[in-house]
Order: C-alpha cells, then structure tokens, then sequence
C-alpha cells in the first residue's frame, strides 16, 4: 500500500459537494450583506462610509447587534462598547479600535430614523454571523481534505488557495486522467476551435465551451489576482491589451496559460515511480 501522501484523494466527491455549499453558502452571504446596507441607510446611514472602506467583519457585527441604534451607541460608555466589539472574537486590532472611534464620532451627528424598529435588523446580523462561522467551518473541512493528497503543498504558492484548489480537485479526481497538458486545457473548456467552410480562407477561431463550466470560471478568476500583483501572466495579458486584443480574448488566453501551469503544478506534486515502489 502507498503512503498517505503518494495516494490520489479518494474523496473528490466530498471536496466537490464541499465547494458546491461554500459556493451556495457564499451567495447567501451576498444577498444577507445587501439586506444589511438597506437597514443601515435607513437607521445610520453615516455608517455606510466605514463600512465602504473596511471589512464587515464579526466585530463591527457584533458591535450593531447590540447597540443597533445611533442613540444606542452614543448612550454605551466606551468600555461597553469595546466588550461589544470583543465578544466571539479573538483579537481586536487597532485599525478595528479606530474604526470604532468612528463610528462613536458619526452617531452623535446621524440623520437615521430614530424611532425606526431594529428587529429584522439585528435578525439579519444573526444570519450574517451564523453564514460567516459557516464559511469558515467550510474552508477548514476543504483544508482537512487537502492534506490528505499530495497536492496539499501548493497552497503555499501564489496563485492557490484552499477553496480554488479543491474544486480543481474535486472536479478531476486525479490529474493522471489527463495524459498531457492539451487534454486537460481541453477538459476545462478553454480549449481554441477553429471553423472554415470549404475551401474558403475566412477562418475564425472560437472558444470551445465543451469542457467543465466550473473549472473555465475558476481559471477565469484565477487570473484577477495575478493581474493585480504584475506576474508575468499579467505581461502576458498587457501585452495581448497592446496588441489591440478584445479584453475577453486576453482574459481566455491568459486563462488558459493558467491552466497549463497548474497541470504541470500537480504533475511536479505527484511522488515519482521510485519513490511509490519505496512506499509500497
């Protein structure tokens, strides 16, 4: 029997299923997000401008959950506020103190309705919480799974994380399905087609959409972030913008590179004929 590490992951299914409900989860937290910021420009719309320019996270949550009112917030000494701002969080930075001394300074001049109901509101920052705990909850079941193969190495790469990297998993199985780079750029649908009529010398060239929908998003996504850190990828997608490419075209070629590089990314991972005869 092979080791733990040299093993392809048995459990594509669960990794699958997994992103399936981080996916749905995440929506969720989208449309709860939306349904908070129409509260907030009723109640304390001045608190729409901190929340612009900082992550809504469990503290500022916590904080509204409690002193949901701008006169709730003003009428709370400093210390209440501040246990409000620590309560289920493990640490509290000073960007997050200071933002709190903002807050405190906007509800002592806010124009919300004061003597609007905060019911459905502090119901919507529950849901909030509990969709926030169950996206973290996900990530660390997706993570659990990961260091169960040998492709668990790449999250310390550029490029990969844990949700990106099981659904690539979890929609190959294993990368060995794939004899070389062609067949697995072609499974993700991001492979180029090509059409001519006869004899004619008009031909045009198109993405083929017949691979997996869910693998051409994510390296679609992939490359947002290798565009905003200027990699090569992103010279790469400069250079094809120069050239006078559609935008979409530059996005579908650079994405496909991607794709590429992670075939051979977990190729490099899988252990060699040596060393699963050694662990046999």
């Amino acid at each position: 029997m092979f080791g733990l590490k040299t093993v392809e992951p048995v459990r594509s299914n669960a990794l699958k299923d997994l992103c399936t409900l981080h996916k749905q989860t995440v929506r969720q937290l989208v449309k709860y997000k939306c349904l908070l910021r129409d509260f907030i420009a009723v109640i304390f719309p001045e608190l729409d401008k901190v929340l612009k320019h900082s992550r809504m996270g469990k503290s500022v949550l916590n904080l509204l959950l409690k002193y949901p009112r701008p006169q709730d917030i003003m009428a709370a000494s400093d210390a209440e506020l501040r246990q409000a701002l620590l309560e289920n969080v493990k640490t509290v930075n000073s960007y997050q103190l200071r933002s709190l001394e903002k807050i405190t300074q906007l509800a002592q001049t806010s124009v919300g309705v004061k003597d609007y109901p905060v019911t459905a509101f502090q119901q919507t920052i529950k849901a909030l919480l509990f969709y926030l705990a169950q996206v973290h909850d996900i990530k660390k079941g997706l993570k659990t799974y990961l260091k169960m193969t040998p492709y668990c190495k790449l999250l310390d790469e550029f490029g990969y994380d844990t949700v990106g990297l099981a659904t690539i998993l979890g929609e190959i199985g294993t990368i060995r399905r794939f004899p070389d780079h062609k067949h697995f750029v072609s499974y993700c649908g991001l492979s180029v087609t090509e059409n001519t009529s006869g004899t004619s010398i008009n031909k045009t060239r198109r993405l083929s959409k017949r691979g997996n929908s869910t693998l051409r998003q994510h390296f679609y996504i992939m490359v947002l972030p290798h565009i905003k850190h200027k990699t090569k990828y992103a010279e790469f997608f400069h250079r094809l913008r120069d050239s006078g490419k559609h935008p979409k075209k530059c996005m579908v070629a650079t994405a496909r590179k991607l794709a590429i590089k992670t075939y051979y990314d977990f190729k490099n991972c899988l252990p060699s004929s040596q060393e699963q005869e050694s662990a046999a």
